[in-house]
């Protein structure tokens, strides 16, 4: 990835996203996102406009006791995303693909999946941003998502996850250079959603230019696991924040640099401002624990209005 790459001048931080790495790794069981045995690109390749459908349309999935939806274009894309039943998995090329809407729920015990056959090279970069309101059950896996939605002016994020959502994770995301007042990732009044081996930076501007917004912003979410994730570039107002009556959460293995938020604006802050939405405080149950955290100009941890806030085993060093 080109900022991992740019990064590795400094032999501290290349340890730090070897870790990282291995991480990711171990979260994704072992693949984080590439064919067994292949190496992670030394690069990130330029984006490609999709190329035309040369694989097995979306109409005619796979065969087999986990059928795969081989997709490569916005049409047969959306036919997909209409059509898979639990358990079944959407594999899309790499491509520039618009982002989309979702609903659709399934059983916990058969979710789907929509992965990139190549790890960040399928990009969703055009038009609006993924908005998912109400889905249940459902994995997104090894995307990148850049510049969603950029004229908008909404408070929302490159992918936004609201309405009673539960159950989805997010795995192996590049999301980075969001749209005006965008977080890369935003979780509204949803439940057990999880952000795993992410790549996370650089969110949108605040409307009025009263500085960035949070790189990912869990508001009213109860349960989920933010895990094995690299938190960088900088510019952003937290890197992590649990508020609004955020409860039962876990925040372990990222790796955090060279954030520099504003005064109260920490790389991680637990509870907030925001107006409590269930019981007396904006934090309830919430654990950081084994996460690396460099270079932090506003410090490193931020608790405000939380029951229940376990802070330990963390390395945190020039903060």
């Amino acid at each position: 990835m080109r900022y991992l790459d740019k990064m590795a001048d400094s032999t501290c931080i290349r340890i730090c996203v070897g870790m990282f790495w291995a991480a990711v790794v171990a979260f994704s069981g072992g693949t984080a996102g590439i064919a067994a045995g292949e190496a992670a690109p030394a690069t990130r390749p330029a984006t490609q406009p999709a190329a035309a459908t040369t694989s097995r349309p979306a109409a005619a999935p796979e065969a087999g006791s986990a059928r795969i939806w081989h997709v490569s274009d916005d049409a047969t894309f959306k036919a997909a995303l209409e059509s898979a039943a639990g358990g079944e998995t959407i594999l899309v090329a790499p491509g520039s693909y618009a982002g989309f809407s979702f609903g659709r729920k399934f059983p916990a015990d058969r979710p789907l999946t929509i992965r990139s056959a190549e790890l960040h090279k399928a990009v969703f970069d055009r038009g609006p941003h993924l908005y998912w309101w109400g889905v249940e059950n459902v994995v997104l896996d090894g995307f990148e998502l850049t510049r969603l939605q950029m004229d908008n002016r909404g408070a929302n994020g490159l992918i936004h996850v609201e309405g009673g959502s539960r159950g989805v994770t997010l795995r192996n995301l590049y999301a980075h250079h969001a749209g005006i007042n965008d977080d890369c990732i935003k979780v509204n009044a949803a439940a057990d959603i999880d952000v795993i081996g992410c790549v996370l930076h650089d969110p949108g501007t605040r409307l009025g230019g009263a500085g960035p917004q949070e790189t990912l912003d869990y508001y009213d979410v109860d349960g989920g696991r933010i895990a094995g994730n690299l938190f960088c570039g900088g510019t952003s107002r937290q890197y992590i924040n649990a508020k609004a009556g955020s409860r039962n959460i876990v925040v372990e293995d990222n790796i955090l640099l060279d954030h520099y938020g504003a005064a109260g604006d920490e790389a991680i802050v637990l509870g907030g401002w925001s107006g409590t939405v269930r019981g007396d405080y904006e934090g309830v149950n919430i654990t950081v624990r084994n996460n690396l955290i460099l270079n932090s100009r506003s410090g490193a941890f931020q608790v405000r209005s939380v029951k229940g806030g376990y802070i330990y085993n963390n390395l945190v060093y020039n903060c």
